[in-house]
């Protein structure tokens, strides 16, 4: 039942680029760009307009974590609630952490580390994402599935965001993909035409969605300190002024990186060279997958190079030993140059369901017996500390003999070398997370860079040697020589 409120003229309630916002009734909306723009306030004032007026209104506040929507999404719209004057329309809940109005429209909370709990809303005809580039499109597709109650007028479903992505790639991430790669423009509307089958016949259903960009010069009420202090990221952090200040895409930063001096001109192109042998490395551990990272190395001018041409990262039901191998086989078929297997010595050790004198590595060797292998295993592993700033020397270019080049398709080493998080021991922090089909726990970064690490130390050993003890080395690991060709 709706509930008859004097509000101000919608455009003096919300900043310039939200004018259209209330009377928007497109299946989703983008709310994206810098921060202080008002992109929470608006959508925050739409959904109170909303639970006041619609005859019907049941909304969703997503964010990824549970427990940080009662700080943000919810304590946002009831102090909204209040500066409007309104509070004795509404009924305010914590647990569970609900907003009620007196004619029965509500919104409720759900957090993504809880998804199931989403599947189980009611006749849900709204949901707000806030920080919505944290989730997943498994998370979307859970959540946008179950928004199809029919009592409402209409539909929606609002992200709010700053434009950045965990992908090594921004254009890889799912939300570009889906809704941003067919313009580059920031502001528009587009509609996707689908066929479907109703009582028995084809007719096609078209749906919309909205972009709107903004940034804090869209904002005439923000202080101008705060100004300041977005402008100022154009001195003291680029990576802040192009997403914060500009609202552009980004792929995201964060602090305390493990691998601290690898950039992305570390990752270029990379080619199969069938005259070189072929380098493999890999981790034991089976999920998300079980890791295998294949190389080239070679010495030209006195510098050893290694180049990172492939992975194959294959998760379950496909994350075995023998279909990693079974893969590589597939992709070097013609290879006739001879192959290295390195990784963790630990991997070597007797496993009580095998047969006396096999382990991990004589497994990997007897599936890739055709290309006649040879182990490369260090006769102890280095410490993680050690090779990590060994490695991090080499991507700073102060090693002079050494170079590392990434592929780019190694899409899942590339995120290791630019997510991965230090502890504070200065070993790697293996930040966990779960997957919510099968519940299994699994480390979200770690596994490719762990594989690489041991194959640079053992490749680059004598570099290695040399920056563990300050000495000097004479013999390079490849003789130098003219290739047949360069890429």
């Amino acid at each position: 039942m709706a509930i008859e409120v004097e509000f101000p003229a919608w455009s003096e309630m919300v900043n310039p680029p939200f004018a259209g916002l209330l009377d928007n009734k497109d299946r989703y909306i983008l709310m994206w760009g810098g921060r202080g723009s008002g992109k929470t306030d608006s959508t925050q004032k739409k959904i109170i307009v909303r639970m006041l007026t619609a005859n019907y209104f049941k909304g969703i506040l997503v964010r990824k974590v549970y427990d940080t929507i009662k700080e943000s999404q919810y304590e946002g719209i009831k102090n909204e609630i209040y500066s409007m004057g309104l509070e004795s329309l509404f009924k305010f809940t914590v647990s569970p952490l609900s907003i009620a109005c007196i004619n029965g429209n509500r919104v409720i909370a759900r957090g993504l580390d809880k998804a199931e709990k989403i599947k189980g809303v009611d006749n849900p005809t709204f949901v707000w994402y806030e920080e919505g580039n944290d989730m997943t499109e498994e998370d979307f597709n859970t959540v946008t599935t179950t928004v199809r109650s029919n009592k409402a007028d209409y539909l929606q479903e609002i992200f709010s965001f700053n434009p950045e992505a965990e992908t090594p790639n921004f254009n890889d991430f799912w939300i570009y993909k889906k809704f941003f790669s067919h313009t580059n423009e920031k502001n528009f509307r587009s509609t996707i035409s689908v066929e479907v089958e109703i009582k028995g016949l084809k007719k096609v259903v078209d749906y919309s969605y909205t972009s709107i960009h903004s940034t804090y010069k869209d904002n005439p009420h923000l202080p101008p300190v705060t100004k300041a202090t977005y402008e100022d990221f154009k001195r003291t952090s680029p990576y802040y002024y192009k997403v914060y200040t500009l609202g552009l895409w980004g792929n995201k930063e964060v602090g305390n990186r493990f691998y601290k001096t690898f950039e992305m001109s570390h990752v270029d192109k990379t080619a199969y060279c069938s005259w070189l042998p072929l380098h493999i490395s890999l981790d034991e551990n089976v999920n998300p997958y079980l890791t295998m990272t294949i190389h080239q190395a070679e010495t030209l001018e006195g510098v050893t190079e290694i180049r990172q041409i492939a992975e194959i990262c294959l998760p379950n039901p496909r994350n075995t030993l023998r279909t990693t191998c079974e893969e590589f086989s597939k992709q070097f078929a013609e290879h006739k140059e001879g192959l290295y297997i390195y990784g963790d010595r630990t991997s070597k050790k007797q496993d009580t369901k095998l047969e006396k004198g096999e382990n991990f590595f004589t497994l990997a060797s007897n599936y890739l017996a055709k290309f006649r292998p040879s182990e490369r295993l260090p006769t102890r592993n280095p410490g993680v500390k050690s090779r990590g700033e060994f490695i991090n020397q080499i991507f700073a270019g102060n090693i002079k003999d050494a170079k590392i080049v990434i592929g780019e398709d190694c899409t899942n080493s590339v995120a290791d070398y630019l997510y991965l998080k230090e502890a504070a021991d200065g070993l790697k922090f293996k930040e966990k997370t779960t997957d919510k089909a099968s519940k299994v726990r699994f480390e979200k970064y770690g596994h490719c860079s762990d594989a690489n690490d041991y194959l640079y130390c053992e490749i680059f050993r004598p570099q290695f040697d040399r920056f563990i003890r300050g000495g000097i080395i004479k013999k390079p690991i490849f003789g130098s020589r003219k290739p047949k060709k360069r890429f």
